[in-house]
């Protein structure tokens, strides 16, 4: 090595980054990109001047496919099974029943949840109930109608055993179980299956006058990844349900692996997409029920394996359609910003989730593609749908679409600042069906109650009013 060489000064490299799907040939970034022009036959621009921009668009094909390739999934491995869809996820009556239709059972952890079963005309004993709070009349209620209750303290057991005595007879519960996991468990919630608390709780519940353990429940967490996650959580709770079997006057009736299963959306952060990492309902099958044969006895009647999924089911059977706003062109060195009409507000998700973002409706322009910040309506600075993405130019009145907006947007949307859209049902002969009407901010608020003394208009015509109402 010369001296020369080792005289130079050094020079810090410089990173440049290249987005995943950038990658490949010189001729990708002219390909053409993917435009939603119709929802399942029913057009993007008939469906906004119809029910009004932004809008979500829910499709039930996908729904019922998704229920029922889950299902096969797992029926081609063990029986019996029996999905309950968890009404958390999406709510909407009209998705709830195309589900129950399908055979699912709702999986609810509240008394409004529960409420929005029964009215659907599903029976109290398809209902899985669970949760951290249930408050008194909605837990006493459930047990009444025969509803799979899974207790999630020491605390709901005790309120179990009062609600028991008032039905003057014995009822079966289930029991939370939450255990180490090497991705971290939500300990939070549950009776903790490394410390003991789990069995000892176990055993209280069969020591009961009014309650009977019939069930194991364990829910892992959010968008778990890992099947064999769940392979390793079946196999201790079958594990935990026959030392509990033995002696005991009848064996666990049930096995709940709760939901967590992971669609296609994407993590902040996550290097692949969601859409290439997802494991499928298969994979999530396969780690379950080898885990079960493993533990289980081959003779004899085998608990019912329960699954509590929401997003895997609904989060792609839904879109959101927005239109662009204004646009902001950028610099070589800045991306150029857009702001849409659809915000955080009511598409909350993509706080976590990288949701893919395509042109929407009948477009004539396409050209190269720029790189834009995606912004909401709201006069905030956390307004921010995606920080960076690729598009053909755009201009204000061009149609986007939001996929994969099923789980969770829905019902954590808010009212702010503007009214939530209305969200409509695409059925499979293309026809669109409204089933929540947008909201209007006038009738929002009606609810709201102005005191005498604040009422600028009574008090003008009031001349015994106090000074300054």
């Amino acid at each position: 090595m010369s001296s020369e060489f080792r005289r130079r000064p050094y020079e810090r490299p410089a990173l440049t980054r290249h987005p995943l799907e950038n990658l490949g040939t010189g001729a990708w970034a002219h390909r053409p990109f993917p435009v939603v022009q119709d929802v399942d036959g029913a057009t993007v621009e008939d469906l906004l001047s119809r029910f009004g921009s932004p809008l979500y668009v829910i499709r039930e094909g996908v729904l019922r496919d998704r229920v029922r390739a889950f299902r096969a999934a797992f029926e081609a491995r063990y029986r019996p099974v029996t999905v309950a869809y968890s009404y958390k996820t999406n709510y909407l009556s009209a998705v709830c029943a195309v589900l129950h239709q399908e055979g699912a059972w709702a999986e609810v952890v509240s008394g409004f949840e529960y409420d929005i079963a029964l009215d659907l005309g599903c029976p109290g004993d398809r209902i899985v109930y669970n949760g951290p709070y249930k408050d008194e009349a909605s837990l006493g209620r459930a047990l009444a109608m025969g509803s799979l209750v899974n207790l999630d303290s020491m605390t709901e057991v005790l309120r179990a055993e009062t609600a028991a005595q008032r039905l003057g007879r014995r009822v079966p519960v289930g029991m939370r179980v939450n255990m180490a996991q090497e991705e971290g468990a939500w300990d939070k919630f549950g009776l903790n299956l490394d410390n003991g608390q789990a069995l000892d709780t176990a055993r209280r519940i069969g020591a009961s006058e009014g309650l009977r353990l019939a069930g194991l429940h364990c829910h892992l967490g959010t968008y778990v990844s890992d099947p064999g996650a769940y392979g390793r959580a079946a196999e201790r709770l079958a594990r935990l349900a026959l030392d509990l079997g033995a002696g005991a006057e009848r064996p666990i009736e049930y096995l709940d692996l709760g939901g967590g299963y992971a669609s296609r959306s994407t993590l902040h952060g996550q290097l692949l997409s969601g859409a290439a990492t997802a494991p499928t309902p298969g994979q999530y099958a396969e780690a379950i029920a080898g885990a079960l044969h493993e533990v289980l006895p081959e003779t004899g009647a085998r608990p019912r394996l329960i699954l509590e999924p929401g997003r895997a089911l609904v989060d792609e059977a839904a879109l959101m359609l927005a239109t662009v706003l204004s646009v902001r062109e950028g610099t070589p060195a800045e991306s150029g910003a857009l702001v849409l009409d659809a915000g955080v507000h009511v598409l909350p998700t993509t706080t976590w989730y990288r949701m893919e973002l395509v042109p929407a409706g009948v477009r004539e322009r396409m050209g190269p593609p720029r790189e834009y910040s995606v912004h909401g309506p709201l006069p905030l600075d956390a307004d921010v749908l995606r920080d960076r993405v690729r598009l053909p130019p755009m201009v204000p009145g061009d149609r986007v679409a939001f996929l994969d907006a099923g789980a969770y947007n829905i019902s954590q949307s808010l009212q702010l600042v503007r009214g939530r859209p209305a969200v409509v049902l695409v059925d499979p002969a293309g026809r669109a069906h409204v089933i929540r009407e947008a909201e209007d901010p006038r009738r929002l608020a009606e609810r709201d109650r102005l005191p005498a003394h604040l009422d600028a208009h009574a008090a003008a015509h009031d001349p015994e009013a106090p000074p300054g109402t």
